[in-house]
């Protein structure tokens, strides 16, 4: 995912400036070695979120991909709006963190987060970007794809042990994503980040498409409460509360 981080980063720094800027610049204002800076920026370019201005010349936003970008963002911001007094009571009910997440292609987008209050909590990393295949909220997205859409995602994204507990077996993993569209809920069991556990479920639109997915987060000596039959009862009626008021 560092790769994917450092991509984002420099088109931060491309949306701040807002001008055309070299290699040379990305690489010193984002602490990157020039090499480095280069193949992000080319990998960016043929991605079509960045241009070239002429050749061999500098580098700036494509303005017709930001503009699809947006139309993917901006319902983000008004989920993320009104779920935030939901992650807010949820989370002073339950006494562990929550997180609202929304799919962005190959991986997903953390939204926001509301800590818990507990002495012994959960603090999510900074990294907005997170896999699908290792993470509650990614698989809730992962469960919705076709059977042509998942074996799309495999063949562009190299899934990796992050630890022991890591669901790598494609065959395993589809039967898992199974269980999790019948059920709307589910599971990462130490998958992502050892000492780290997460239920979520889908927050579904109109439609009834899945747009987002809301989250518990707690430390791993928690197990117990976080698979209670109360804790995923609630999360339910929170993600269902959610999918109600964004209809």
């Amino acid at each position: 995912m560092g790769a994917i981080n450092k991509a984002f980063e420099i088109l931060d720094l491309f949306l701040n400036k807002l001008e055309p800027m070299g290699v040379s610049e990305v690489a010193e204002l984002t602490h990157l070695n020039p090499t480095t800076a280069y193949r992000i920026i080319t990998a960016l370019v043929r991605s079509n979120y960045l241009e070239q201005i002429k050749k061999r010349g500098k580098y700036a936003i494509n303005t017709k991909k930001l503009m699809a970008f947006s139309s993917v963002i901006t319902p983000s911001l008004k989920i993320r709006n009104i779920a935030l007094p939901f992650l807010h009571e949820l989370s002073t009910m339950i006494q562990e963190t929550t997180q609202i997440a929304i799919p962005l292609g190959n991986v997903a987008f953390k939204d926001d987060f509301l800590y818990s209050a507990n002495i012994l909590n959960v603090r999510p990393s900074r990294e907005r970007i997170i896999d699908l295949y290792s993470t509650g909220t990614g698989k809730i997205f992962l469960a919705e794809m076709s059977d042509s859409e998942f074996a799309e995602y495999c063949r562009n994204i190299i899934i990796r042990p992050l630890t022991p507990n890591t669901i790598t077996d494609l065959t395993k993993l589809k039967k898992h994503l199974g269980r999790i569209k019948k059920e709307a809920i589910s599971y990462d069991l130490e998958e992502h980040e050892l000492g780290i556990i997460s239920v979520a479920a889908p927050i579904k639109d109109a439609a009834g498409n899945v747009v987002a997915a809301v989250s518990i987060i707690a430390p791993s000596i928690r197990l117990a409460n976080i698979k209670k039959a109360d804790t995923t009862i609630t999360l339910k009626e929170f993600a269902g509360k959610i999918s109600k008021s964004i209809k």
